[in-house]
């Protein structure tokens, strides 16, 4: 039994060094002068046809768009959104299909208090409405957290 557990102990201390090595790298490796913003875009609550106008719209002013796909558990157990959201400038949250109220607002409370919580350089987020304002629809007053749609949506990139 003693040796099961300084075995295991062993392999998490092994595990632990593996993932800081890791880290220390992507922290001294310099960023390529020629990479593009990334833009972080929750498109779950969206429809296929907003989303793809946006995704386009954000290449065209030479926007890298990042995501998560649909299924993707967050948090714990799941995809680790505070490395996800790290290299990003700005968050889009597109709120276009209202059946899924509860799954924008969820999902855009936690991305803001990742941001937060970590102290990750996004500079804004956006949240697509086609009516309404963030303040009405989901009752987030903030310089930054605004509501975005297709012709602001420029305006919005280009302020980063």
């Amino acid at each position: 039994f003693k040796a099961e557990i300084i075995e295991r102990l062993r392999a998490e201390r092994a595990r632990r060094e593996r993932v800081a090595a890791t880290a220390q790298l992507l922290r001294t490796t310099p960023p390529r002068t020629t990479r593009r913003k990334l833009v972080f875009l929750d498109d779950l609550a969206s429809l296929p046809v907003v989303s793809g106008r946006l995704r386009t719209i954000i290449r065209e002013l030479q926007f890298d768009v990042r995501g998560l796909p649909p299924s993707a558990p967050l948090g714990n157990d799941g995809i680790d959104v505070k490395e996800l959201l790290r290299p990003c400038r700005a968050g889009i949250t597109i709120y276009a299909d209202r059946s899924k109220y509860a799954t924008a607002y969820n999902r855009l409370v936690y991305f803001l208090n990742q941001v937060a919580e970590n102290s990750l350089e996004v500079e804004r987020w956006g949240v697509y409405l086609e009516q309404g304002t963030v303040a009405s629809e989901f009752g987030i007053e903030s310089d930054d957290v605004v509501a975005v749609d297709e012709h602001g949506l420029g305006e919005f990139l280009r302020g980063l």
